[in-house]
């Protein structure tokens, strides 16, 4: 079990006057890894989780450390982890680095929800097993 990877590059859009990624700008960059992660790991694109079968995984909590600015042009490799399954909630890990130096943790804390009624609905067997493939010792 380990960590699902991708990569970004830090764009012009992502940075302020100072020439540093504008914090606001990571968590943009945090959701697209994890649609990315629902497309690629699971074929599951946001599209039809949410679209299709009404269901969605919006954040209820949220944490971060930052570690190092990023900068224009740095290629960030990001990894997507599950840090524990509940019945309805995942808490995910996201560990971004640039070419090995550590720059940003981030914790979260989603929700199964059924978008239909908002309420929040257990996780299926199918996808909780596909989760698990994920599990890794998350760092506080």
């Amino acid at each position: 079990m380990s960590a699902w990877h991708t990569k970004h590059i830090v764009r012009f859009s992502h940075c302020d006057p100072a020439g540093i990624v504008f914090y606001p700008r990571f968590f943009e960059i945090v959701h697209e890894a994890k649609e990315d992660w629902f497309r690629e790991a699971f074929g599951l694109p946001f599209r039809e989780l949410i679209g299709e079968r009404r269901e969605g995984f919006p954040i209820v909590r949220l944490e971060c450390d930052f570690r190092a600015p990023s900068r224009l042009g740095d290629e960030l490799d990001i990894a997507v982890g599950v840090a524990r399954i509940g019945e309805a909630s995942l808490h995910l890990h996201y560990a971004l680095a640039c070419a090995g130096e550590p720059r940003l943790d981030v914790r979260t804390v989603v929700v199964h929800t059924d978008l239909a009624s908002g309420r929040p609905a257990p996780i299926d067997a199918d996808l909780r097993r596909r989760f698990e493939a994920f599990m890794i010792d998350a760092p506080r």
